[in-house]
């Protein structure tokens, strides 16, 4: 075989295989607060997902309430849709309260801030959904929450906490994957407990990897659960939901402030 003929295909294939995989890092210097939830809605903030065009927000104990924010014209939008609210509100659990929000091929996938639920809503036929039951540790005495979803198109991603006793000690923090088909989680990993008792999560999927916030640390994990990197996040105390545009991250807090963190390739 001549090996000179081998050159130029395996230094394509090397050049290809950098090209492919190389990633995006944050500018924390250009992280910026962007806007304030509007006074008219109550400034308690548990969900942030993108769908291509708009930021949808969910509403703590809002009984399906949810708005949407334009990134492009920053204009916000508190139009409900009945049927779509009285869906959100079904698929969330016991107290209506979504803590996590995904969009997947379609569907607005969102968790119960009290852990009794997770499911779907199909976007275009919103009285359409699915309602997966169930808490992930069953007959467990402490409050759980599917505080926040992610999807890598394959498998939805899900931040879980769990309290373990009543005076709200925070007894686990967990990564689950889980099958977008059954519901059933087929693994789950350990997640950054953070300093204060909140199940307060934010977590988004870039495209290579997921990236989580727990109050102001942001850290890239790979889907085997594998921490890649940290930053901290000056300004932000307390985050509540991710979100990925393709160029930047979105993360919102409890209170309702926005926030933008873009990000450079490297």
């Amino acid at each position: 075989m001549d090996k000179k003929r081998l050159i130029f295909p395996v230094f394509m294939l090397a050049l290809f295989s950098y090209s492919a995989f190389s990633q995006k890092v944050p500018v924390l210097a250009e992280l910026e607060e962007v806007a304030q939830l509007p006074a008219k809605v109550p400034q308690r903030v548990t969900a942030l997902a993108f769908d291509g065009e708009k930021l949808w927000f969910a509403i703590y104990l809002g009984r399906g309430q949810y708005v949407t924010y334009d990134p492009t014209s920053g204009e916000w939008n508190l139009d409900q849709d009945p049927i779509l609210r009285a869906s959100i509100s079904k698929v969330t659990g016991q107290f209506a309260s979504a803590a996590g929000m995904v969009f997947v091929d379609g569907k607005m996938w969102l968790g119960s801030a009290y852990g009794d639920s997770f499911g779907w809503i199909d976007v275009d036929h919103p009285d359409s959904s699915k309602t997966y039951a169930r808490h992930h540790l069953e007959n467990h005495p402490g409050t759980q929450s599917y505080a926040d979803f992610a999807s890598d198109g394959e498998y939805i991603w899900s931040a879980w906490s769990v309290l373990g006793d009543t005076k709200g000690r925070i007894k686990n923090e967990m990564l689950l994957k889980i099958d977008k088909e059954t519901g059933a989680v087929v693994d789950q990993y350990t997640l950054l407990k953070g300093n204060r008792p909140m199940m307060s999560h934010g977590l988004t999927y870039d495209g290579h990897r997921l990236w989580h916030v727990k109050e102001n640390l942001l850290s890239s994990i790979d889907k085997y659960g594998v921490v890649t990197g940290q930053f901290e996040l000056s300004g932000i105390k307390r985050a509540d939901g991710l979100a990925w545009d393709g160029h930047s991250l979105w993360i919102v807090e409890f209170n309702g402030k926005l926030w933008r963190l873009p990000f450079k390739d490297i």
